[in-house]
């Protein structure tokens, strides 16, 4: 009986303990393991006492919330007045959110930035560009950025190919690069930085709104994008293999015909308009999520919106949040090649659970905002079902490792060389350049000290590590060239 009363009272206690967090609660199904769960609840409930403030200094614009703002590159402001209205604000924070447009401004502009700052392990700064603190190639121009925290929509896995992009002097397009024309240094370190779900799905008022469409008619959706530049391979791939209006019409149309007289029906398109678009996806039980020319793109959270769910086909693409939610119970990873084989290998996945589990991760892809409220009347302040919760747990695990790094970071620094700072960055040199290795996949980067100094507030900086020289200058607001020094590549 004793035993019964102890049992009862620890089991109430427990309750009492998570009442906190019931808004995660339906997230431990989805979660990787139960100790990220629990550490997640330990945050919601504030006994962490992480907060965050906020640095203006590298923007001198304030853009009103009112506008219409770009669902892929939109999150740089309205991520500060996200911040401003939860809970985990204060002006005397753990770490600080810089403001940066990263859109408006030439890629030179986020080195000039990181100079304005004696100290950055401790800063988080957002920069939703195609390739995050690279160039819009690949290439790592200026070595200090590697010191701060990226918030990113560009996150690159650190396993698997290493994707470079250069520019074609044949045309105007960018082309996938031919040549290794750049230090094999990772623009996005999964270890300190933090993937962003673009704000595809913004929420402007205190609850999820539903736009999800229970009758789904359609097997899958996609659509390539009009007139798309030559690294679009992956998409061209498979426009021409399911594509009706593809110019040489789908090469599986005997089987489509097959499918359609089983009632199953694929909308893979070379374009659609926004509406077709929009009613495609919200038509489909299976959307395309493929890369173009950068590993990331904005229908990730538009086909989570439309609660469709997601078949990554991008194997160089790391999704928001994957170090707390186990994907693979919501969405499909295939390889490039599964495309030929596309409708049986859906068909073979069980579509009910995938779904399921989607309407339950669906919530924390939107982000809650009241532009016309003041922060501490917002709806949207003690919201724990959304993204910001997940965003912002995610930068406080991240600020916790920066101090176990800061003092291997500053020994760096002591041992810095030729006048030189130092800063630790990961690799990828030890990939191969075979991508037909089936090893390949399986390796991963390696951490290694680089040493490197700049001038032009970073617009030319000489590089070096392992043995190897570059040097790497802007040619343009986006795009930079870096020469080998031993080779002269």
């Amino acid at each position: 009986m004793k035993a019964l009363k102890y049992s009862i009272f620890f089991l109430l206690l427990r309750i009492f303990n998570c009442e906190e967090c019931m808004a995660i609660e339906k997230l431990k199904v989805v979660m990787r393991n139960g100790r990220i769960w629990q550490r997640l609840c330990s945050f919601v409930k504030d006994e962490t006492h992480f907060r965050l403030d906020i640095d203006t200094r590298c923007t001198t614009n304030r853009i009103s919330l009112l506008q219409q703002f770009d669902n892929r590159w939109s999150l740089d402001y309205v991520l500060p007045e996200l911040l401003r209205q939860s809970r985990w604000y204060s002006k005397k924070g753990n770490a600080t959110l810089v403001v940066f447009e990263a859109k408006k401004q030439p890629r030179i502009a986020l080195s000039q930035c990181a100079r304005l700052f004696e100290k950055r392990t401790n800063l988080w700064i957002t920069a939703s560009t195609d390739r995050g603190r690279c160039c819009d190639g690949g290439q790592m121009r200026d070595p200090l950025l590697l010191e701060m925290h990226l918030l990113s929509t560009n996150g690159e896995a650190r396993r698997g190919r290493f994707l470079f992009r250069e520019q074609s002097r044949s045309h105007s397009w960018r082309s996938k690069a031919s040549r290794d024309t750049s230090p094999r240094l990772r623009c996005f370190d999964d270890r300190k930085d933090v993937v962003l779900p673009p704000p595809a799905f913004l929420v402007r008022t205190g609850e999820i709104a539903s736009e999800q469409n229970k009758n789904k008619t359609l097997l899958v959706m996609h659509a390539e994008g009009g007139q798309g530049p030559p690294e679009y391979e992956l998409r061209r791939a498979v426009t021409g293999a399911w594509a009706r209006d593809w110019w040489q019409g789908a090469a599986h149309e005997a089987e489509l015909k097959v499918l359609e007289e089983r009632g199953i029906y694929m909308a893979i398109r070379k374009q659609m308009n926004r509406i077709e678009h929009s009613i495609a996806m919200a038509s489909a039980r299976y959307c395309l999520i493929i890369e173009g020319y950068a590993p990331w793109t904005p229908r990730l959270t538009e086909a989570i919106k439309h609660g469709c769910v997601p078949v990554l086909l991008s194997p160089s693409y790391r999704p928001p949040f994957a170090d707390l939610l186990d994907w693979s119970k919501f969405s499909i990873m295939l390889q490039p090649d599964h495309i030929e084989s596309l409708p049986s290998t859906l068909l073979a996945f069980d579509y009910e659970f995938l779904r399921r589990n989607l309407d339950i991760v669906r919530p924390f892809f939107a982000f809650c905002l009241s532009p016309n409220l003041a922060a501490s009347t917002s709806p949207c302040k003690y919201q724990d079902d959304n993204a910001l919760t997940l965003l912002l747990f995610q930068i406080s695990q991240r600020t916790r490792w920066s101090h176990i790094m800061a003092k291997k970071i500053d020994e760096v620094h002591k041992q810095s060389h030729l006048n030189s700072s130092a800063v630790l960055a990961l690799t990828a040199d030890e990939l191969g350049n075979d991508p037909n290795d089936p090893a390949r996949a399986s390796r991963t980067a390696r951490q290694t000290t680089v040493y490197f100094n700049c001038i032009q507030d970073g617009a030319n900086c000489n590089i070096y590590f392992d043995q190897q020289s570059w040097q790497c200058m802007a040619i343009s607001d986006s795009a930079c060239s870096c020469i080998h020094s031993a080779t002269g590549v």
